[in-house]
């Protein structure tokens, strides 16, 4: 009897260790989930807030990384350079607007009372109005007030199509890559200073015609540490299952 207890103890520790690896795993996971709901709640009490009234210069002189930025509301007052606009390839999800379904966010220079310029995000058209000529309306002109949340720039990935700078079209909404192609020499020199560390996505106004589409912008972070929960504590559960049916051979063996 002695002689097999001691063969079920190494396979009973092995066990131990195991279980309680995948327990820790699943521990841990609930902390992220935890945690990034936490981050969620912050950031969308952020989001709708009143818009803070500012100007580029303003903005430019910020001390915080650019992720305390996100989704951080900002009013500015100035025009739009439509002679910048260029695209970058999206899919709006259908059922979010009318207007959904591949397409493109135009992305714009914005002027503001002191020569500074920012990259506004103006919205989503679909693919057949890529073309400003194609939505006329769509072309805000003159001095006005825009509102909007700054976001943080989106990174290349190897999946990504190579950006077309001579075609106005890039992968991912990257103000450096973006303003480092587009702004002119004249415009470097007019500009008191520009910012290309993020962007505004554009709340307000909605042009005539409805198109861009202002996106409407919202918090989306994955979040699926539930499921590496219940995948670590479910193979907690299998390894204690098995090493029953173990046993149970064992003991049939005796």
């Amino acid at each position: 009897m002695l002689h097999s207890y001691r063969k079920i103890l190494v396979p009973f520790l092995t066990m131990i260790a195991v279980v309680t690896l995948l327990f820790k795993l699943g521990w841990w996971q609930l902390e992220q989930k935890q945690r990034k709901e936490l981050i969620v709640a912050r950031i969308e009490q952020r989001a709708g807030a009143a818009p803070l009234n500012t100007s580029v210069a303003e903005l430019a002189v910020h001390n915080s990384p650019v992720d305390d930025l996100d989704y951080t509301p900002v009013a500015l007052k100035g025009r739009f350079i439509h002679e910048s606009e260029v695209a970058v390839f999206t899919n709006r999800e259908l059922g979010s607007s009318k207007h959904a379904g591949p397409g493109y966010d135009i992305l714009t220079l914005f002027e503001d009372q002191k020569n500074g310029l920012v990259l506004i995000n103006r919205g989503f058209v679909p693919q057949q109005f890529r073309q400003s000529q194609n939505r006329p309306l769509g072309e805000i002109k003159g001095n006005i007030q825009i509102t909007g949340l700054i976001r943080k720039p989106e990174r290349h990935s190897y999946v990504d199509v190579p950006d077309r700078p001579d075609r106005s079209e890039f992968a991912v909404r990257d103000p450096k890559i973006i303003i480092a192609a587009k702004l002119t020499e004249e415009q470097k020199q007019s500009a008191s200073l520009f910012i290309d560390d993020f962007y505004i996505d554009l709340r307000t106004p909605v042009p005539e015609g409805e198109l861009p589409s202002p996106n409407k912008t919202t918090v989306n972070l994955p979040n699926r540490h539930l499921e590496y929960v219940i995948t670590w504590w479910g193979l907690a559960l299998v390894f204690i299952g098995m090493f029953g049916v173990f046993l149970r051979q064992r003991f049939k063996q005796v």
